[in-house]
């Protein structure tokens, strides 16, 4: 997961070709990642507790 995320802003870095904006994608696609994964358990928790 992490390596498909730095191959893709890899790729925008070189598609764009400036620094700053591709520092900020970066951090998006971290922050929108680490969101996503605690969705992700948030809902399993929720599942297993209603088992």
């Amino acid at each position: 997961m992490s390596s498909f995320l730095f191959f893709l802003c890899l790729s925008f870095l070189l598609l764009h070709g400036s620094w700053s904006s591709g520092a900020r994608a970066l951090t998006g696609g971290v922050v929108g990642a680490r969101a996503w994964h605690t969705g992700v358990r948030r809902a399993i928790r929720a599942r297993l507790v209603r088992c």
